[in-house]
């Protein structure tokens, strides 16, 4: 994921809220294992924290410039993503039902 990130220079694809969430649990974790010290799961979790610590970084870093990617899609293509895509399909659908009703 991180990699697309990078080379696309945009977030589209990286959901924050999951990045927070995996960034956290990994923290707790890493808390938990310094308490008694137990390498074995202070080592791979502090890892996790550092990579989920990365995760929100490039976030950041790459957050605005997604903002302007979407918006010159938009312009180019008039919808935003594949979520729109389908809403006009399916509005198309229910409207040529709707005629081939009426013209029966």
């Amino acid at each position: 994921m991180k990699k697309m990130v990078i080379k696309t220079k945009s977030v589209e694809f990286m959901p924050f809220w999951l990045s927070v969430a995996g960034f956290l649990n990994a923290g707790v974790w890493t808390i938990y294992a310094l308490m008694p010290f137990d390498p074995f799961m202070a080592i791979p979790n502090g890892i996790g924290s550092l990579f989920g610590l990365a995760q929100l970084i490039l976030y950041g870093a790459y957050y605005k410039s997604t903002k302007k990617i979407m918006a010159e899609r938009e312009k180019q293509l008039g919808y935003i993503g594949l979520s729109s895509a389908i809403a006009h399909t399916e509005s198309e659908k229910t409207a040529n039902t709707n005629q081939e009703l009426n013209n029966v």
